[in-house]
């Protein structure tokens, strides 16, 4: 399936690599859960979660000051928090069987909610120029 869905290549940012291969993970995860309406929206929202993730750290890369670089960290922290509340409900509500099917997903959905929160703990508040 990864021949449908190229992945561009970020050699200068292994990390959003990483975070496109969590979402395409997803999204073969989403083509393979069963088509009943409570998977359904589930799936869906799993699904949305794990690229809003992605968008979220790729603005980040791009912000123009740290207060802008921790408002996107923080963005792509929630959704990951909540890729990580859709994946136990995929669990929990018995949808994805057996549970294990998941924990590769889950560990790396975990792994990259840690490093997020380990750069946003990083930035530095911006220098105020204003203030004197």
């Amino acid at each position: 399936m990864t021949e449908d869905f190229p992945l561009p290549q970020h050699d200068d940012d292994p990390f959003q690599s990483r975070i496109d291969q969590m979402v395409m993970r997803a999204l073969r995860l989403h083509g393979s859960l069963p088509r009943r309406s409570e998977s359904g929206v589930v799936a869906m929202r799993m699904l949305k979660s794990a690229t809003f993730t992605a968008i979220g750290y790729r603005a980040a890369t791009r912000a123009r000051t740290n207060e802008q670089l921790a408002i996107h960290l923080n963005r792509a922290l929630d959704r990951i928090d909540e890729l990580q509340h859709w994946l136990k409900f995929l669990v929990d509500g018995e949808i994805v069987v057996p549970a294990r099917r998941l924990d590769d997903l889950r560990s790396e959905v975990t792994a990259i909610y840690e490093i997020l929160q380990q750069r946003l703990n990083n930035v530095q508040p911006d220098d105020d120029d204003d203030e004197e």
